[in-house]
C-alpha cells in the first residue's frame, strides 16, 4: 500500500496530432490516509474544471487499473494502469477526448515526505 503523505508527480502528455511534445508537468499533492485507501492515487488537485469520476477499479497487490469519465467543458473517457510501491507510482493511460482526439499520459510519482 502507498503511504500518505506529499507526494511529487511528474506528468508527461502527448496529444495525438500536436506537432511537438508537450513539456512535462510537476505538481506536488497531500496524500491523505483517506485518498489510498480509496484509491485516488493520480488526480490533479488544480485541475476542477474536468469533473472526473473513477469507475471500474480493479487491485491486485501492487497494481490498480481504473476508468475514467469525465463530465465538465469538454466530455472525455479514459483507462489507466498503474504499479504502486509504498513510495513510489508509475504508470499511465490513454484519454479519448472525443472528435478523434486521443490524449497519452504517462505519470511517475515518490513520495517526498509528511503533508505540511
Amino acid at each position: 500500500k502507498m503511504q500518505p503523505g506529499m507526494w511529487e508527480y511528474t506528468m508527461k502528455m502527448e496529444m495525438q496530432g500536436m506537432p511537438f511534445a508537450m513539456p512535462p508537468q510537476t505538481f506536488q499533492r497531500c496524500m491523505t490516509q483517506q485518498d489510498v485507501d480509496k484509491g485516488d492515487y493520480s488526480s490533479n488537485p488544480r485541475d476542477t474544471k474536468s469533473k472526473c469520476e473513477v469507475k471500474n477499479m480493479k487491485r491486485d497487490p501492487g497494481k490498480v487499473s481504473y476508468d475514467v469519465v469525465c463530465n465538465g467543458e469538454r466530455k472525455m473517457t479514459g483507462h489507466y494502469d498503474f504499479t504502486l510501491g509504498t513510495t513510489s507510482m508509475s504508470g499511465g493511460g490513454t484519454m479519448d477526448m472525443g472528435g478523434g482526439q486521443s490524449m497519452e499520459q504517462d505519470f511517475s510519482a515518490k513520495r517526498v515526505g509528511d503533508c505540511k
